[in-house]
């Protein structure tokens, strides 16, 4: 094991790896802040 499953081992938490062709993201339902944003060509 390396990276990050190695470092959670470490720290004894368990967690296991397994692969999978079917992942489903759900859609972000939080708020979108649009600070930072501004039109093209300003």
């Amino acid at each position: 094991m390396d990276g990050y499953l190695q470092l959670m081992e470490d720290r004894k938490i368990i967690a296991t790896l397994e692969k999978s062709n079917n992942v489903t993201i759900p859609k972000y339902t939080g708020v979108t802040t649009l600070k930072y944003i501004k039109n093209v060509g300003e």
